[in-house]
């Protein structure tokens, strides 16, 4: 699993409390670093913020589904946007599934089952 957030403590904490469960967790703290990891690196799942500097989860799925149009990764935006326009355009973009910040962790293993 790839995990991309800017905030450094919530990256921490949750590659921690997805890594108890099992997972093996690789982190970027921005988009370019994961694409990066993802030119190297094969993954099951990626898990993005959608807002970060620079370019944001959007901008990076987008990306993602460019550069490995036939890899077939799971994404999972995570984020805390939770109107309903903002888990639209999330899928709309190419993200599997969205998951809203606060209640992230058992929604994101419900996500990540069902993507």
């Amino acid at each position: 699993m790839l995990l991309v957030d800017d905030d450094a403590g919530s990256l921490t904490t949750f590659a921690l409390l997805v890594g108890t469960e099992g997972a093996l967790v690789n982190t970027a703290a921005d988009a370019q670093t994961a694409l990066g990891l993802l030119a190297h690196q094969s993954y099951d799942v990626l898990v993005s913020d959608l807002g970060m500097p620079d370019m944001d989860g959007f901008a990076l799925i987008a990306a993602v589904r460019q550069r490995w149009p036939g890899q077939r990764l799971r994404a999972v935006a995570v984020s805390g946007y939770g109107r309903q326009a903002d888990r639209l355009r999330a899928l709309e973009a190419g993200f599997d599934a969205f998951v809203a910040k606060p209640d992230a962790l058992e929604d994101l293993a419900a996500a990540i089952g069902r993507s």
